[in-house]
């Protein structure tokens, strides 16, 4: 049990960093849009580069923040059934569930994904759109990151919902709780 509560407090740390470094890029994303703005209705002079840029940011904020929203419960859900549940209905809900639907969708879009990224980096591939034509290979390696990132948060929730099913639930350590709250976040 020491192995696994390792394993799945690594996957939390590694998940709430990497959400925290990326949530960081906000501040350049509404610094780029602001400067659009400005150059474009002020001085009607808009530029060739913010498009392409902040679907590069805005990517990686979603991509990265994606498995830590899982990780705190962030992510939006119709709780109607579910909130009356005892704990162990809902870890037993979970231990059904994520495999017949987190589990497949994100294997699946693995499967396309990683033939298509490995193909997108061997050929420099660059965007089609817009005048820049940035390289369009690293926003996929992103991406491809992102879902493995979100379907190992799954893989952690998933074990530690089954572990409550079967009767011996996975308490994180008191120094490796990582609270909703990111600013409450200790590693």
């Amino acid at each position: 049990m020491k192995l696994i509560r390792a394993v799945l407090t690594g996957i939390d740390r590694v998940n709430a960093i990497i959400a925290k470094a990326a949530a960081w890029l906000m501040l350049p994303l509404v610094l780029i849009i602001v400067y659009e703005v400005v150059l474009r209705y002020v001085f009607h002079r808009p530029t060739l580069w913010v498009f392409d840029m902040t679907y590069f940011f805005a990517s990686i904020i979603v991509m990265f923040g994606a498995a830590y929203t899982l990780q705190t419960k962030g992510h939006v859900s119709v709780d109607i059934f579910y909130e009356r549940l005892s704990p162990r209905t809902k870890a037993l809900v979970d231990v059904v569930l994520y495999p017949l639907l987190f589990f497949t969708l994100w294997l699946l879009t693995l499967n396309v994904l990683f033939p298509h990224v490995i193909n997108s980096i061997l050929r420099a591939e660059r965007a089609v759109l817009g005048v820049w034509l940035p390289p369009i290979w690293p926003f996929k390696s992103w991406l491809l990151l992102g879902v493995i990132m979100l379907t190992l948060q799954g893989v952690a929730e998933w074990v530690r919902a089954l572990c409550v099913v079967i009767g011996r639930p996975l308490e994180p350590p008191a120094e490796a709780v990582v609270a909703s709250d990111p600013k409450e976040i200790r590693l």
